[in-house]
């Protein structure tokens, strides 16, 4: 009961809407061998056909077996990073991002483990690794004379970025001592 101008709309959409359909199922297609690819046969052993050898479920099933059965951290795991990174040396002389990505990542591991870190806990282990260094005395100095409502991880990240580049341009480059 169409005429011909609606009936070639409707085809034209239909064939929009296939073709998006098969884009969506490629696609979805492709993140299932990326998983499979990326994790280890052992875990997803019980997701696997036994015929075609890929992934059957959808990736948000997939990723909740996975969290729901793998995911858990033992709180052991996270106090053992706790430790690495509060006895870690750092070098004055290497980009900032190897001090600031360790913590960011243990509060990333202790949130999914379920314990809470506070900013000012990840500020005070940054401030340990630091100190450890005995290099950044004024900007410690600096840094302990801001106000406790100024003292945020964003702050710190920028406050000792801006150290270390004043450092480097009375060192030089190699950061050697005076």
């Amino acid at each position: 009961g169409t005429d011909q101008v609606q009936a070639l709309n409707l085809r034209e959409q239909h064939k929009e809407d296939k073709r998006a359909y098969y884009e969506c199922k490629n696609v979805e297609k492709a993140l299932q061998r990326h998983i499979q690819e990326a994790i280890e046969d052992k875990y997803l052993e019980s997701l696997i056909n036994e015929d075609t050898q890929l992934i059957q479920d959808d990736i948000p099933d997939v990723l909740e077996y996975l969290f729901d059965t793998y995911g858990k951290i033992p709180s052991e795991e996270v106090k053992q990073k706790e430790l690495e990174i509060r006895s870690m040396s750092f070098n004055p002389a290497d980009p900032m991002i190897l001090l600031f990505n360790p913590l960011e990542k243990l509060k990333k591991m202790a949130e999914a483990a379920q314990i809470a870190y506070t900013e000012q806990q990840i500020l005070d282990m940054g401030l340990t690794v630091i100190r450890n260094t005995r290099d950044f005395k004024k900007a410690l100095g600096d840094w302990e004379s801001l106000n406790t409502t100024n003292k945020t991880w964003d702050r710190f990240k920028k406050h000792f970025k801006d150290a270390q580049k004043q450092l480097k341009a009375i060192r030089g480059p190699m950061m050697q001592q005076a």
